[in-house]
């Protein structure tokens, strides 16, 4: 499965965790390092134990990857629509990209699905000759 990498990286992260104290008794801080950035494949054992630290279980785990894999292929194509509705003006593409961004957002809820959907507004917006409001973002 793609991207199950930088899912352990964004778990870190968002606990506010060093490499070293995630890693710490598990493996070294080099090669969580080298999991992090997809140079090296995690033991089952290993990823276990890393994800207990983490406070999530391996099924959790999985279904945040695949899930984080299906935006980031959403977001990949609002982003070449988006392009595309610009290049080649085309105003019925501009909103249906808009739609699509706005139902992303609804679904998704996370900084770049409202990143994307401010963006499509602006963007596209300009295409049409028509403001938009854009969604209020929190943290």
């Amino acid at each position: 499965m793609a991207h199950l990498d930088q899912t352990i990286a964004d778990l870190r992260q968002e606990r506010n965790l060093s490499q070293a104290e995630l890693a710490a008794d598990i493996l070294s801080p080099a090669q969580l390092s080298k999991a992090e950035h997809g140079l090296t494949d995690l033991s089952g054992t290993k990823l276990v134990m890393l994800l207990g630290r983490l406070h999530i279980t391996p099924r959790e785990f999985f279904s945040l990857a695949e899930i984080r894999t299906a935006s980031e292929t959403i977001e990949e194509q609002l982003i070449s629509d988006t392009y595309t509705s610009l290049v080649k003006n085309d105003q019925q593409l501009g909103r249906q990209v808009i739609r699509q961004a706005e139902i992303f957002d609804q679904q998704a809820q996370t900084k770049f699905s409202h990143l994307s959907l401010i963006m499509a507004r602006a963007q596209i917006g300009q295409l049409l000759n028509k403001s938009y409001q854009l969604p209020m973002y929190t943290t």
